[in-house]
C-alpha cells in the first residue's frame, strides 16, 4: 500500500508510517474523484466495459447484438461490487461464470451481481457452482444467493464452518428432490452442519436413508438393530425408519450419531475414545447397516463430545435459548487440562465462567455478542470480512462512478460502433467489388507481368522487336484502363450500398457525420452556384483607325439600336449600307465605287456575307441573335441579308 522504509533503508518511525499512510490515502481519494471528469479514464473505463462484453459475447457464440445490454447491467453493478472489495473484473468473470454453468446466455440482472459475489467470497464456492447446484435443484439463478443466504444463516446459528459446509449443501444439492427436508435447502443446511461436526461424510447417511427407504430395506435393518442390542427406539421402528428416510433424513443422521454414543467413552487423559468391548459390537452394526467403519466411530465420538460439553455447562434455567446454549457448546474445546474452554471478549475461560460472564453482561453487550453469530445478510459478511486496508481501498474505489456510468450508455456504444461501421464499409467500397478482389488483382497483374517479361526476353534474345514490346506494353496499358474503368463502376455502386447501410445502422454519431457531410455539399452546390445563366459578354467599345476605319466594323456599316439583352426576335429592319473607302494614292477611288456598284459584285458580297454568317452553311443559325439584322441594297432592292 505504502512504503515504510526511508530513502536509506532504515525503518520509518511510527509516526512517519502513519503520515505516509494518510497521505497515500489522499492521493488515491483526489484520482478517484477526478476520474469522474478525466475523459482520458472515460474513454479507458468504456473500452474495458466493453472489451469484457465483446469477450462474453464470444463465449456466448454471439455477435454484438447483446453488448449494449451486458455493458449496462455490468457497469451499473459496478459501484455496489467495488464496496464488497470487488470490482468490474469481478463482474465480467460472474457473467461469464454463470452462462458457461447454466449453459445458456443469460444476461444477469445488475442487481443479481453483488449477491452472487458476496455469496462466492462468503462461502468459498464460485457463482458458478452456486448457480448450477441450485439450478439443477430446481431454483433459478435469481432465487440462488437467497437459498445461499439460508444456508449461511444455518452454519452461523450452529457455530460450524460456513464454507466446509457450503461446499457440503452444494454437492448434495441432488438430495433436495430424492427425499423431503424439514424448511427444503434449511434443513438440508443443518444436516450438512451436523455432519461437520461430527467430522463425517452427508453422503454416508444419505446412502443409509437410501437402504431404509423401502419397506424391505426398513425391516431388514431394524430386526438388524434388535438383533445387536442397539438401544434406540427409533431405529428399531421400520416405519419410523422409512418416515424419517423419505421426510427427515437430518433426523435420520441425528438418531444415528445418538445410538454411536453408546460405545463411546472419556478416558483419564482427556480423549474421547470407543470402548475395547464395543469395536467388534460396532463394526457388525457397520455391516448391516452399510455405513463405513470409520464413519460411525467418527459419528460417535462427535456426538459424545457435544453431549459432555452440554452436561457439564450449567446454564441458568431460562437464561439462554436452545440454539444458543448449542452455539455456546460448539464453540468450546477441550483444552490441556481436561476442561471445556471458551474465548469470550479475547480471554479463554472455562465453560461455567463463560456463562456466568455471558450471563452477567449488559442488555446491549449480550446482544452484541450473540449478534456476532446471528444472521446477516451476504453482503453484510462479505463487506466486514474484508481486511481494514481492503475495505478503505474498496470505498475509495466506489468513488469513480462517472466514467462506468458512460459506459453503459447507448451513446458510448453507439460511439466505438461508428468507427467500426464506418471502417467495415469503407474496406467493402474499396476492397468489396469483385474486380479489386486479391484472386482477381493478382491474376490481372500476374497476366500483364507476364506478357512484358515474355518481350523483353524475347528482345533479348533477338527473337523479338522493340515494336512488338511496345505493342504489348500498349494492349496491357489498354487492359489495365479498361480494368480501372470496370472497378470504378463496382465501387460506385459499393459507395451507393454503403451509404444506405450506414444511413440504416441507427447510429446517432454516423447521422451527425453524414448529415454534415449533406450539409457541406448543400452549401458549396447549389443551383446558385452551378448553374446561374452567364451574363452575355458586352461588345467590345468601336474604335477607328483612319487608315483600316472602324476596328470592329471596317466597312463601317451602321449598326443603329443595340436591341434589349432579353429580346431574342432577329431585327428585320432595312440597313442602309454605306462605305467609306481610304485608298492608296496610286488607286483611284471612283473605279472602285463603279466596281461596287455593279450588280454582279454586289451579288458576290451578299452572298459570301451570308456564308460568313452560317458559317459556310454549317451552323443553322447566328449563336448571337442580339447581332442579327437586315442589309438592304437600296440600289437592288435586295432584302433580308443579315450581316455578322
Amino acid at each position: 500500500m505504502f512504503e515504510d522504509k526511508n530513502v536509506d533503508g532504515s525503518n520509518l518511525d511510527p509516526i512517519a508510517k502513519l503520515t505516509n499512510s494518510f497521505n497515500v490515502f489522499a492521493t488515491k481519494i483526489g484520482e478517484s474523484i477526478t476520474s469522474n471528469f478525466s475523459a482520458v479514464e472515460i474513454a479507458k473505463t468504456v473500452r474495458e466495459v466493453d472489451d469484457a462484453a465483446v469477450n462474453i459475447a464470444k463465449s456466448f457464440g454471439q455477435g454484438r447484438e447483446n453488448v449494449l445490454s451486458m455493458s449496462k447491467a455490468m457497469a451499473g453493478a459496478v459501484r455496489e461490487v467495488t464496496l464488497l472489495g470487488g470490482g468490474f473484473e469481478s463482474i465480467a468473470k460472474i457473467q461469464k461464470e454463470v452462462g458457461e454453468g447454466l449453459g445458456r446466455n443469460l444476461i444477469l440482472a445488475k442487481d443479481s451481481y453483488s449477491g452472487l459475489f458476496a455469496a462466492a467470497e462468503v462461502t468459498g464456492q464460485s457463482a458458478k457452482d452456486i448457480v448450477t447446484f441450485f439450478k439443477d435443484a430446481g431454483f433459478s439463478a435469481y432465487q440462488a444467493t437467497g437459498q445461499m443466504q439460508k444456508v449461511v444463516d444455518v452454519t452461523r446459528q450452529m457455530g460450524v464452518n460456513t464454507q466446509a459446509v457450503s461446499g457440503v449443501v452444494l454437492q448434495n444439492m441432488d438430495a433436495l428432490n430424492k427425499y423431503n427436508f424439514a424448511g427444503g435447502v434449511e434443513g438440508l443446511a443443518k444436516m450438512a452442519g451436523q455432519a461437520s461436526l461430527l467430522r463425517i461424510n452427508m453422503k454416508e447417511t444419505l446412502n443409509f436413508a437410501e437402504k431404509v427407504f423401502d419397506p424391505e430395506g426398513a425391516i431388514e435393518v431394524a430386526a438388524a438393530m434388535q438383533r445387536l442390542g442397539v438401544a434406540n427406539s427409533e431405529l428399531l421402528d421400520p416405519l419410523r425408519l422409512m418416515d424419517m428416510a423419505q421426510n427427515d433424513p437430518a433426523e435420520l443422521q441425528n438418531q444415528l450419531s445418538k445410538m454411536t454414543e453408546q460405545f463411546v467413552q472419556l478416558n483419564k487423559d482427556g480423549q474421547f475414545e470407543i470402548m475395547p468391548g464395543a469395536k467388534r459390537q460396532l463394526r457388525e452394526i457397520s455391516q448391516s447397516l452399510n455405513i463405513p467403519y470409520e464413519t460411525l466411530t467418527k459419528m460417535a465420538i462427535g456426538s459424545k463430545e457435544l453431549d459432555e460439553k452440554l452436561q457439564r455447562i450449567k446454564f441458568p434455567p431460562g437464561a439462554f435459548s436452545e440454539s444458543q446454549e448449542k452455539m455456546i457448546a460448539n464453540m468450546a474445546e477441550m483444552g490441556k487440562d481436561g476442561q471445556f474452554k471458551i474465548v469470550v471478549d479475547g480471554e479463554e475461560m472455562d465453560l461455567d465462567k463463560a456463562v456466568g460472564k455471558i450471563k452477567g453482561m449488559s442488555e446491549d453487550e449480550r446482544k452484541k455478542f450473540f449478534e456476532s453469530q446471528e444472521p446477516k445478510t451476504m453482503e453484510d459478511l462479505a463487506k466486514e470480512q474484508l481486511k481494514t486496508l481492503d475495505d478503505i481501498n474498496a470505498n475509495i474505489k466506489s468513488l469513480k462512478v462517472v466514467p462506468y456510468a458512460v459506459a453503459g450508455t447507448r451513446a458510448a456504444k453507439q460511439a466505438l460502433e461508428a468507427p467500426r461501421l464506418i471502417t467495415k464499409e469503407l474496406s467493402n467500397v474499396l476492397t468489396g467489388p469483385e474486380s479489386v478482389s486479391i484472386a482477381n488483382l493478382t491474376k490481372g497483374i500476374d497476366e500483364g507481368s507476364n506478357k512484358i517479361l515474355t518481350d523483353i526476353n524475347k528482345l533479348i534474345t533477338g527473337e523479338g522487336s522493340m515494336g512488338q514490346l511496345l505493342t504489348t506494353m500498349t494492349d496491357v496499358g489498354k487492359q489495365f484502363e479498361n480494368f480501372s474503368f470496370k472497378a470504378a463502376g463496382e465501387m460506385t455502386e459499393k459507395y451507393t450500398e454503403s451509404i444506405k447501410n450506414l444511413e440504416g445502422a441507427n447510429n446517432q454519431f454516423i447521422d451527425v457525420l453524414l448529415n454534415s457531410a449533406n450539409k457541406v455539399k448543400t452549401m458549396f452546390m447549389t443551383d446558385q452556384n452551378l448553374n446561374t445563366p452567364q451574363t452575355p459578354t458586352p461588345l467590345p467599345p468601336q474604335t477607328t483607325n483612319p487608315q483600316m476605319g472602324n476596328v470592329n466594323n471596317p466597312m463601317n456599316v451602321p449598326m443603329g439600336n443595340q436591341p434589349n439583352q432579353t429580346n431574342t426576335q432577329t431585327n428585320n429592319s432595312p440597313v442602309d449600307i454605306n462605305l467609306n473607302i481610304t485608298a492608296p494614292p496610286n488607286i483611284d477611288t471612283n473605279q472602285l465605287v463603279i466596281a461596287f456598284n455593279d450588280t454582279g459584285v454586289r451579288e458576290a458580297m451578299v452572298t459570301a456575307m451570308n456564308k460568313a454568317r452560317m458559317n459556310d452553311n454549317l451552323s443553322a443559325t447566328n449563336p448571337n441573335p442580339q447581332r442579327q439584322m437586315v442589309v438592304t441594297n437600296n440600289s437592288t432592292g435586295l432584302t433580308g441579308i443579315p450581316v455578322a
